[in-house]
């Protein structure tokens, strides 16, 4: 009588990790016996055995594919007490699913691969608002995390906020363009909260206009703000 060992496999995850587990291998007969019918009851206690050994570690969603981590700018261009904002109403096939219609937003969006948070908005700044700036006219903000933002495509997102100082030919030069995504308008200062804004935003837009670092989380369901965390980062100027 000869037998065989059976072993059990642990994930690919787990294997990764080094945290090997050392089943103890079931013995099976072959050539003898009830034969065949000995040998598949064999192979059965093996599968079972197999699949009762589980990872110690639970998988996580972001690592897996199931939910995605969007990197993004939003830039708050400013101007002699206006600021520029962009209001989301082009039109067009794909605009009914844009998560952001009808709302006035600052300007951004989505990085390249490869871009750091300043490429990126001065990128997005100079495609949307035909206005190119240097470097020095972009001040970092803050941090903010939209966890499960675009549900319909399981998306978080992380955006990084941004400051830019325009001067005034530049403003004169940018006024009456805009954006495929929309309209662009210089605003007041005191006029923004008038505008139709995300709920967030108005919490943190404060922050931007008094230039005050921040780094925080809104939680949005169904489109509406169902909680939120802020808290200023570092110290003022």
């Amino acid at each position: 009588m000869r037998l065989r060992p059976c072993t059990v496999r642990l994930t690919a995850a787990a294997d990764r990790r080094r945290r090997v587990l050392r089943p103890r291998p079931v013995a099976t007969r072959t050539g003898a016996g009830n034969g065949r019918g000995e040998t598949n009851r064999a192979g059965a206690a093996c599968d079972a055995r197999a699949k009762a050994v589980k990872s110690p570690f639970v998988a996580n969603p972001f690592q897996n594919g199931n939910r995605k981590v969007v990197p993004a700018s939003l830039i708050y261009a400013r101007s002699n007490g206006l600021v520029l904002m962009l209001h989301r109403n082009a039109d067009g096939a794909g605009r009914a699913s844009d998560i952001h219609q009808g709302k006035w937003n600052g300007l951004g969006g989505k990085f390249e691969l490869g871009e750091s948070p300043l490429e990126a908005s001065r990128r997005e700044f100079e495609e949307e608002a035909s206005i190119a700036l240097p470097e020095s006219a972009f001040r970092p903000l803050g941090v903010l995390q939209f966890p499960n933002f675009n549900p319909a495509r399981a998306e978080d997102w992380i955006v990084f906020v941004f400051e830019a100082a325009v001067a005034g030919n530049e403003a004169r030069s940018g006024l009456l363009r805009s954006s495929p995504e929309g309209d662009l308008h210089w605003v007041a200062e005191g006029e923004i909260a008038s505008l139709p804004l995300w709920e967030g935003d108005r919490e943190f837009l404060p922050w931007v206009l008094r230039r005050e670092p921040f780094v925080g989380t809104f939680w949005y369901e169904k489109g509406a703000l169902a909680r939120s965390w802020l808290a200023p980062l570092g110290t003022r100027d």
